[in-house]
């Protein structure tokens, strides 16, 4: 989606190029496909607004391949909100005395 035209552009414009890297295991490895940045896309989209999402296929399409980074990605951001707190606290007693139940 291109925000500023207000519209929709092609797949496979925004498909990216696969750099591959021989020191990944090969069942990691996820070449993009327009399929699989579209299945990739829609993943975080409903995920985002708490859907549930059921992706079928034939074997070596990306179903577990994108699910994976999907929950790679979540991963990083709950350690960002992590450190963003624990910083927080450090500089404002107040917000950590609020926040310790949580926390714990």
């Amino acid at each position: 989606m291109d925000f500023e035209t207000r519209r929709m552009d092609l797949w496979e414009k925004i498909v990216p190029a696969f750099k591959y890297d021989k020191e990944m295991p090969f069942f990691e490895m996820l070449v993009p496909t327009v399929d699989t940045v579209r299945f990739g896309y829609l993943l975080e989209k409903f995920l985002s607004v708490n859907h549930s999402v059921l992706y079928t296929g034939g074997t070596g399409v990306g179903k577990v391949s994108l699910r994976e980074r999907e929950r790679e990605r979540e991963r990083e951001r709950e350690r960002e909100r992590e450190r963003f707190v624990h910083q927080k606290c450090l500089h404002d007693c107040k917000l950590c005395f609020l926040l310790k139940d949580t926390l714990i």
